[in-house]
């Protein structure tokens, strides 16, 4: 998963840079490479974390 992000990460920042340099649609790359930078951050805050922390920060939890 980390690899993964990182390349996304890494591959939106590029698109991101190539946007400057490109003489048609330089706004269709910005933003492709908006949101590749995006799911690259959003990849590990989605779906990493440890197990059970759902449970161990619920509302509902009960202390006794």
């Amino acid at each position: 998963m980390f690899i993964l992000s990182l390349l996304l990460f890494v591959g939106g920042i590029a698109l991101l840079g190539l946007a400057i340099s490109m003489p048609v649609a330089p706004g269709v790359f910005f933003a492709l490479g908006i949101l590749v930078l995006s799911l690259g951050v959003a990849l590990p805050i989605h779906f990493g974390g440890t197990p059970g922390a759902a449970q161990r920060w619920s509302i509902s939890r009960k202390d006794s």
